[in-house]
């Protein structure tokens, strides 16, 4: 398999220059052309071209560089590897990948295989469709995430955390109603994460069931606990031991509706998507990819 590289320069908060420094010899040694991108739409185009030529994309970034790559790499049924050089890399950390070692990874390409995973598909009523590999979620998570990608000295769980307590100090509730594989939900969620991999926000475990070639999404909810609560219980949803919680609900499905107001927006990959109403579903077997 020939490999071509699209490298974010901007991932980890412009830290991926700096580890792409330490990969090049080792992608010179596997002749592998390198793709320094400016944009998502200059990435788009040289993945596709080299997924028309036989080739497989080594995504060298973040959740977000990875998520748009997937998405190029399910259209085409092109392979790709993963590369974690981002500030959160959890879909990295979904497939077995030590998110810390970017030159680990690229030995995936001679010591790994390829098998085919699960991605999730978000449709919003004004029109945007994203597939993506992570979490999608709304609700105080969302506003997390609209923070914390404005902030470039923080990364990873740190930068989740420190988003996270300021968001709860100030984000209230409201009424939401979901409906997965047809059974009704409503409520004032905290947080609605409907899952692909176990982990979102740089390693915060949300989803700790929640596995990549199994067909299901799983959809966690935190309502009905107080702000100073959901503070408390904010160490537990890191480590993935918060769902006997009261107030947290675990649901597994295939089809996730989510309504609530006109003005809430989500997000899936850590990307904006759009505002609710939206309709997530599974996209089984979806992505070729390398893995350990």
């Amino acid at each position: 398999m020939r490999w071509t590289a699209v490298v974010n320069p901007g991932a980890g908060r412009r830290h991926g220059a700096r580890e792409l420094a330490r990969l090049g010899d080792a992608l010179a040694a596997r002749a592998i052309a390198v793709h320094a991108t400016r944009s998502a739409d200059e990435g788009l185009e040289v993945a596709r071209a080299a997924f028309a030529r036989g080739d497989g994309v080594l995504a060298c970034g973040g959740d977000g560089t990875v998520q748009v790559l997937a998405q190029c790499a399910a259209e085409s049924d092109g392979l790709l590897g993963v590369i974690p050089v981002g500030s959160g890399n959890d879909f990295a950390r979904g497939i077995g990948l030590d998110p810390t070692d970017p030159l680990a990874a690229l030995h995936v390409l001679d010591a790994g295989h390829e098998t085919r995973l699960d991605l999730g598909r978000v449709r919003t009523a004004d029109g945007a469709t994203m597939l993506y590999t992570t979490v999608a979620h709304s609700g105080l998570d969302g506003e997390v995430n609209r923070w914390a990608n404005t902030v470039t000295r923080l990364s990873g769980t740190a930068l989740y955390a420190v988003a996270a307590v300021r968001t709860i100090a100030t984000y209230h509730p409201t009424e939401m109603r979901m409906v997965i594989d047809g059974v009704e939900w409503t409520g004032r969620p905290w947080l609605v994460a409907v899952a692909n991999t176990h982990c979102y926000g740089g390693g915060m475990d949300i989803a700790p069931a929640a596995r990549v070639d199994d067909g299901l999404l799983d959809v966690i909810v935190v309502h009905g606990v107080s702000r100073a609560r959901v503070l408390r219980c904010f160490p537990r949803m890191i480590k993935g031991t918060h769902l006997t919680i009261e107030g947290v609900e675990h649901f597994r499905g295939t089809v996730v509706e989510i309504d609530g107001p006109d003005d809430q927006e989500i997000y899936a990959s850590g990307e904006r998507v759009g505002l609710l109403p939206a309709t997530i579903d599974v996209r089984p077997a979806a992505l070729r990819v390398m893995v350990p």
